[in-house]
């Protein structure tokens, strides 16, 4: 069996299990969506969709790092979709990642597929990984995720605190830093502005919490702002234009 026939058999016992996904907008200081993250999300039929938590059911059967990888072609698909659905539409697509999944298979070849696939330009893909993760993965994922950098695809880092520890590697992958807000400070931010990456404030979840971080923030994301929601949504917010601190503010 090819691994393109094993990954198209694969997709479709995710999807027929019920697994969704969904896109939370990412905006800038101004409320404009420049992006989303991707989130895997179970269908149960009565409850509707169910937290993310809800996902790790279906880790035993297909593993962890398959779904991770579904994630990553099925959101450099949607990508492709509103492109051809909204004039001058090129959202960027946010994909976390493992450990686990970028020692399980080649990623930077899977994603180079997906993307030629899908003639999606290696800008609008974004991949996230654990800042702990970068100090465990081997000389190969090294080189991988520093070829898909050069390609112009931004990889970022998540669980960055006071601490930095990839750099003591004289590691220069990550581009950018996802930030819990509700765990540390700007403090951490004007730090991470002060090596080079862009700041991306998570968890927003009210007027006061979106103003204190749009001073030292490049782009903020959280229930504020929108919950994930389904492509069709996000497909009617890049149509309309609106800023989405308009509608928060409503």
């Amino acid at each position: 069996m090819s691994a393109s026939h094993r990954d198209h058999l694969l997709r479709r016992a995710l999807e027929d299990a019920g697994l969704r996904l969904l896109y939370q907008p990412v905006v800038d200081a101004a409320g404009c969506l420049c992006g989303v993250d991707a989130v895997p999300r179970v269908f149960v039929a009565g409850r509707g969709l169910v937290d993310p938590v809800d996902v790790g059911s279906l880790h035993a059967t297909f593993g962890a790092t398959s779904i991770e990888h579904w994630t990553v072609g099925e959101a450099v698909a949607q990508a492709r979709r509103w492109r051809e659905r909204v004039a001058g539409a090129r959202p960027f697509v946010s994909c976390e990642l493992s450990a686990a999944a970028l020692r399980e298979r080649e990623v930077d070849r899977l994603l180079e597929q997906a993307l030629e696939a899908h003639a999606i330009t290696p800008e609008q893909v974004r991949l996230v990984i654990a800042g702990a993760t970068l100090l465990d993965i081997d000389d190969r994922q090294h080189d991988a995720l520093v070829a898909l950098r050069l390609r112009g695809v931004e990889v970022g880092v998540t669980h960055v605190t006071a601490r930095f520890p990839w750099e003591a590697s004289g590691m220069e992958i990550p581009s950018f830093a996802v930030i819990d807000t509700s765990s540390v400070g700007g403090d951490v931010a004007d730090e991470t502005h002060r090596r080079g990456l862009a700041v991306v404030a998570a968890g927003i979840d009210s007027d006061d919490h979106a103003c204190r971080w749009r001073r030292c923030s490049d782009l903020l994301v959280g229930q504020w702002y929108s919950p994930a929601v389904g492509p069709e949504v996000i497909t009617a917010m890049l149509r309309s234009g609106r800023r989405l601190i308009e509608s928060a503010e409503r």
